[in-house]
């Protein structure tokens, strides 16, 4: 039998480490990242839509840092933070009509939007928003058709 080059143990050993992160990540660098992996592990987008100079954002952001129950909710999800006032930013606020901040914007892997929500308040608030979105995952053109062909007081909120 022949031996492995210490450096293939080396790669394989950071190869590993990689894969076994993934499961704890919290937020994707990029859309198209989220994007990628909401369909790879068959789990909706959740896109926070912020911007520098706002409050809430700042605190929505620290306690995505902070708070142990946040970031395992946003966990299942793939989750990601766009600055809608910069770069590519810009043009997917505009997409997806980003008038406030922060805008938390749930979709399917697709970009297709299954519910929405502003502001931040706390954490219990933010959490069940989210558990509210998730719990439909199918598109808000599906929820208001749904609710046009057979309107009921739960399907209006």
């Amino acid at each position: 039998m022949r031996a492995v080059p210490p450096i293939l143990l080396a790669a394989a050993g950071l190869a590993v480490l990689a894969i076994a992160g993934c499961a704890h990540t919290v937020r994707f660098a990029t859309f198209d990242d989220a994007k990628a992996s909401a369909s790879d592990r068959g789990v909706p987008v959740l896109v926070d839509f912020y911007a520098d100079w706002c409050g809430p954002c700042q605190r929505f952001a620290s306690a995505v840092e902070s708070d142990e129950s946040l970031r395992e909710g946003l966990r299942r999800v793939a989750f990601v933070s766009v600055d809608s006032e910069k770069g590519d930013g810009e043009a997917l606020a505009e997409t997806y009509e980003v008038s406030s901040y922060p805008n938390f914007v749930l979709m399917n892997a697709d970009g297709r939007v299954i519910d929405r929500w502003a502001g931040f308040g706390d954490v219990d608030d933010f959490l069940a928003s989210l558990d509210r979105a998730a719990a439909d995952p199918t598109t808000l053109e599906d929820k208001i058709a749904r609710f046009e062909r057979a309107p009921t007081a739960e399907l209006a909120e």
